[in-house]
Protein backbone atom coordinates (compact mmCIF):
# COMPACT_ATOMS: atom_id res chain seq x y z
CA UNK A 1 0.00 0.00 0.00
CA UNK A 2 1.40 3.26 -1.05
CA UNK A 3 0.72 6.54 1.35
CA UNK A 4 1.47 10.38 0.30
CA UNK A 5 5.05 9.56 2.12
CA UNK A 6 6.08 7.32 -0.50
CA UNK A 7 4.66 9.04 -3.15
CA UNK A 8 6.49 12.33 -2.03
CA UNK A 9 9.65 10.07 -1.81
CA UNK A 10 9.42 8.20 -5.28
CA UNK A 11 8.66 11.33 -7.07
CA UNK A 12 11.76 13.84 -5.14
CA UNK A 13 14.36 11.10 -5.04
CA UNK A 14 13.54 9.37 -8.31
CA UNK A 15 15.03 12.49 -10.43
CA UNK A 16 18.39 12.03 -11.05
CA UNK A 17 19.03 15.66 -9.62
CA UNK A 18 17.55 15.81 -6.30
CA UNK A 19 18.79 12.44 -5.54
CA UNK A 20 22.64 13.12 -6.59
CA UNK A 21 22.30 16.55 -4.40
CA UNK A 22 20.94 15.12 -1.66
CA UNK A 23 23.17 11.23 -1.41
CA UNK A 24 26.19 14.02 -2.03
CA UNK A 25 25.24 15.53 0.64
CA UNK A 26 25.39 12.61 3.38
CA UNK A 27 28.29 11.42 2.18
CA UNK A 28 32.29 12.75 3.17
CA UNK A 29 33.45 15.07 1.15
CA UNK A 30 36.22 12.70 0.03
CA UNK A 31 33.65 9.94 -0.71
CA UNK A 32 31.77 11.89 -2.55
CA UNK A 33 34.22 13.58 -4.60
CA UNK A 34 35.07 9.89 -5.74
CA UNK A 35 31.73 9.84 -7.61
CA UNK A 36 31.21 9.97 -11.26
CA UNK A 37 27.64 12.06 -10.74
CA UNK A 38 26.94 12.49 -14.02
CA UNK A 39 26.89 8.38 -14.25
CA UNK A 40 24.22 8.12 -12.03
CA UNK A 41 21.50 6.31 -13.18
CA UNK A 42 18.17 4.74 -11.68
CA UNK A 43 18.32 0.54 -10.90
CA UNK A 44 15.72 -1.49 -10.41
CA UNK A 45 13.72 -1.47 -7.48
CA UNK A 46 12.59 -5.04 -7.87
CA UNK A 47 14.65 -7.30 -6.26
CA UNK A 48 14.40 -10.88 -6.68
CA UNK A 49 14.55 -12.72 -3.67
CA UNK A 50 15.99 -16.99 -3.20
CA UNK A 51 12.66 -17.57 -1.21
CA UNK A 52 10.89 -16.18 -4.63
CA UNK A 53 9.28 -13.36 -2.84
CA UNK A 54 9.49 -10.20 -4.47
CA UNK A 55 11.22 -6.94 -2.82
CA UNK A 56 10.77 -3.36 -3.84
CA UNK A 57 13.03 -1.40 -2.33
CA UNK A 58 12.24 2.72 -2.37
CA UNK A 59 14.39 4.13 -4.57
CA UNK A 60 17.91 2.58 -5.84
CA UNK A 61 20.39 4.61 -7.96
CA UNK A 62 23.85 3.16 -9.33
CA UNK A 63 26.87 5.53 -10.31
CA UNK A 64 30.42 5.03 -11.50
CA UNK A 65 33.37 5.71 -9.30
CA UNK A 66 36.28 7.91 -10.93
CA UNK A 67 38.60 5.02 -10.09
CA UNK A 68 36.96 1.46 -9.62
CA UNK A 69 33.67 -0.13 -9.88
CA UNK A 70 30.16 0.97 -9.81
CA UNK A 71 28.46 1.74 -6.50
CA UNK A 72 24.59 1.40 -5.76
CA UNK A 73 22.43 3.69 -3.69
CA UNK A 74 19.83 2.34 -1.88
CA UNK A 75 17.02 5.06 -0.27
CA UNK A 76 14.83 3.79 2.16
CA UNK A 77 12.60 5.74 4.12
CA UNK A 78 10.42 5.50 6.78
CA UNK A 79 7.52 7.21 9.24
CA UNK A 80 7.55 4.21 11.96
CA UNK A 81 10.57 2.87 14.45
CA UNK A 82 10.40 -0.87 12.45
CA UNK A 83 12.13 -3.33 14.08
CA UNK A 84 12.46 -5.11 10.78
CA UNK A 85 14.47 -2.30 9.01
CA UNK A 86 18.02 -3.55 9.79
CA UNK A 87 16.42 -7.12 8.14
CA UNK A 88 15.19 -5.35 5.27
CA UNK A 89 18.06 -3.41 4.25
CA UNK A 90 20.44 -6.32 4.46
CA UNK A 91 18.04 -7.85 2.62
CA UNK A 92 17.71 -5.40 -0.40
CA UNK A 93 21.75 -5.26 -0.21
CA UNK A 94 22.02 -9.10 -0.57
CA UNK A 95 19.93 -8.90 -3.61
CA UNK A 96 21.58 -5.54 -4.82
CA UNK A 97 25.27 -7.09 -4.45
CA UNK A 98 26.81 -7.37 -8.00
CA UNK A 99 30.43 -8.81 -8.07
CA UNK A 100 33.02 -6.10 -7.35
CA UNK A 101 30.31 -3.56 -6.79
CA UNK A 102 30.02 -1.37 -3.34
CA UNK A 103 26.86 -0.31 -2.09
CA UNK A 104 25.85 2.20 0.39
CA UNK A 105 22.34 2.16 2.05
CA UNK A 106 20.47 5.51 3.53
CA UNK A 107 17.49 5.62 5.58
CA UNK A 108 15.54 8.63 5.64
CA UNK A 109 13.47 8.21 8.82
CA UNK A 110 10.68 11.09 8.89
CA UNK A 111 8.97 9.62 12.42
CA UNK A 112 8.36 10.76 15.74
Amino acid sequence: MTTPHDNLFHFTFGKLRQAAAWIASLLPPTVASAVDWHSLQAAPERLGAYDLRLNVADVVHRGALHAGPWINFLSEHCSAAARALTQKVMRYAVHLGREGELLLAFVLYHGE
